[in-house]
C-alpha cells in the first residue's frame, strides 16, 4: 500500500500546474471514488482543515496518505507529492532562467495560466458542492468569493467574517 500511495502522489504532483490546488479535484476523485481511502465528507473536512491552518495548503496529502496507510502512508504521500515536482523545478531552473526573454517561455507561461485558473476554480467548486447544503451557505460562499476577488477585503478578515456568519447561520 505504501508504494501505491507514493506512486499515486508522485504522478499527481506532476499535474499540479499553477499550484497544489490544481490537483484537488483529481485527488478527491481518486482518493474517494477510485481508491475508497476516505469518504467525500472526510476529504472535504481534511481539505478545509489544511486551508485554515499554518503551513503548506497541500498538506491535505498527508492526511489522505494517513487515512490510506497510517503514518507510513502520510510520509509516502508527502514525499510523493513534493519530491518529484521539487526535483523537476530544481533541475529545470537553469534552462528556464536561460530562456527568460525567449518567445517560447512567454508562450508557455501564457498558455498554462488558463489551465491553472480553471483547475483552481474546479477545486473551489468541488468544495462548495460538497459543503454547501442550504441556499444561505451558497450566498455566504459567493459573498466571500466576491470580497476576496474584489480585493476590498483581505483573506483573513474575510475568513473571520465567513466564520462568524456561518456560526450565526447555524443558530437559525
Amino acid at each position: 500500500m505504501i508504494w501505491k500511495v507514493l506512486l499515486f502522489f508522485g504522478a499527481l504532483s506532476l499535474l499540479a500546474l499553477g499550484g497544489g490546488s490544481a490537483i484537488v479535484p483529481e485527488l478527491q476523485r481518486q482518493a474517494v471514488l477510485e481508491q475508497h481511502w476516505l469518504t467525500d465528507r472526510q476529504f472535504v473536512d481534511f481539505y478545509a482543515l489544511t486551508q485554515v491552518t499554518p503551513g503548506p495548503s497541500m498538506m491535505v496529502v498527508a492526511l489522505v496518505g494517513f487515512q490510506a496507510a497510517g503514518t507510513p502512508g502520510a510520509l509516502a504521500a508527502v514525499v510523493g507529492m513534493f519530491g518529484p515536482s521539487s526535483l523537476l523545478v530544481f533541475s529545470a531552473r537553469h534552462t528556464w532562467n536561460r530562456l527568460r526573454a525567449s518567445r517560447w517561455q512567454r508562450t508557455m507561461e501564457r498558455t498554462t495560466r488558463p489551465f491553472a485558473v480553471g483547475t483552481m476554480l474546479a477545486s473551489a467548486t468541488l468544495v462548495a458542492h460538497s459543503t454547501n447544503r442550504r441556499p444561505l451557505d451558497w450566498l455566504l460562499t459567493l459573498v466571500a468569493a466576491a470580497l476576496v476577488g474584489s480585493k476590498r477585503l483581505g483573506i483573513l478578515p474575510t475568513m473571520a467574517l465567513a466564520g462568524l456568519a456561518g456560526w450565526l447561520s447555524a443558530l437559525l
